[in-house]
């Protein structure tokens, strides 16, 4: 009986022995397990952190790069903008010198009126002068020659005469004079009324014109990728444009004004639409050109009925009304045409000419 218990107890003991013998083993595996899963956080941590960094340094060398060549571009831009406004200036320069020196010709040639008109009035007094001394002699002679009455009245009628013929000449001469100055007066009257009954309007155009835009993040749009929308838009309009530090506006630049107000329409459609992509660019350039031809057609049609012609060859008509777009001296080509026809149309009534 006793030999039972001790085995019972022995063996109850050996199973709580190997109990806890497992309990503590995997006590052990389960912190190696949590180990080296800290481990492993903590180098995926380390190695994400690192990734991170390359990428947010290369994202910076690449808007620099961006900044960089955008920069030189408009860099670029900007001087030929300045040396074009620079020539500009210098034509206009000119121009005011020319005016400068019609201004001291037109002062001079008053003065030299003045002077001429001082001369005959002396040449007058000269001439009153020269009679009364002839008319002296000529009664000398008489009383000298004892002339019979007869003789002295032949001899004076001789001398009457002649000087009725030399006073006719200078008559002549005179309204000859007189007449020259008062055509030239009229002609001066009838131009100053003819330019004074047309108004006209004076505008200044250079080659460039300021778009306004919504905010400044559109300009980055208005760029796009890598500058893809600028490349796009230059090539479907020929229109330059200059993006710099003014703030919500930017610049088109072209020589051509046709072209330029082209380019204008387009940027001002793809700004109010949002979407700016190079396939929407060639769309909206494409409207834009139609809207343009439109234009050009409808101006030449108004300028001929405003000036009386009814007909006029299309391309003539369509040549016509591009010059809308067309300054010269700081004056709208096509309004100067339509001026200059009424001012000739003017001049013709005046001189009783038939206008028509």
């Amino acid at each position: 009986m006793l030999l039972v218990i001790g085995l019972i107890v022995g063996l109850v003991a050996g199973v709580a022995a190997g109990y806890f013998a497992r309990h503590r083993q995997g006590l052990a595996k389960i912190g190696s397990a949590e180990a080296r899963a800290h481990v492993v956080i903590a180098e995926a941590g380390r190695e994400a952190e690192t990734n991170k960094r390359g990428v947010i340094v290369r994202a910076q060398d690449e808007a620099l790069r961006l900044r960089q060549e955008v920069e030189e571009e408009l860099k670029t831009r900007r001087s030929d903008v300045d040396k074009r406004e620079s020539r500009a200036e210098q034509r206009e320069e000119q121009l005011e010198k020319r005016d400068h020196g019609l201004d001291d010709r037109e002062a001079e040639l008053g003065k030299a009126a003045g002077r001429l008109e001082q001369t005959a009035a002396e040449l007058q007094a000269a001439r009153e002068r020269t009679e009364q001394d002839r008319e002296e002699v000529d009664r000398a002679l008489q009383r000298v020659a004892g002339m019979s009455a007869a003789e002295a009245k032949a001899s004076l009628m001789r001398r009457l005469e002649e000087d009725a013929k030399r006073d006719a000449m200078a008559l002549v001469r005179d309204l000859e004079t007189k007449a020259r100055e008062e055509a030239e007066q009229r002609a001066r009257r009838i131009v100053t009324l003819a330019i004074q009954r047309l108004a006209s309007e004076q505008t200044t155009e250079s080659s460039v014109s300021v778009l306004s835009i919504p905010n400044e993040e559109m300009k980055g749009r208005i760029i796009g990728r890598e500058g893809r929308n600028i490349r796009a838009f230059e090539a479907a309009t020929g229109v330059n444009i200059i993006i710099d530090d003014t703030p919500e506006a930017v610049l088109l630049s072209c020589f051509d004004p046709v072209r330029r107000e082209i380019g204008r329409i387009t940027l001002e459609k793809l700004v109010s639409d949002g979407r700016i992509h190079p396939a929407r660019i060639e769309e909206m350039a494409e409207r834009a050109r139609s809207e343009v031809e439109e234009e050009v057609h409808r101006a030449g049609e108004e300028a001929i009925l405003d000036v009386g012609i009814t007909d006029i060859h299309p391309e003539l008509l369509r040549v016509l009304g591009r010059l809308k777009y067309r300054t010269s001296y700081g004056q709208n080509v096509l309004k100067h045409l339509v001026e200059t026809s009424h001012i000739a149309g003017m001049l013709g009534a005046e001189l009783g000419m038939n206008r028509d």
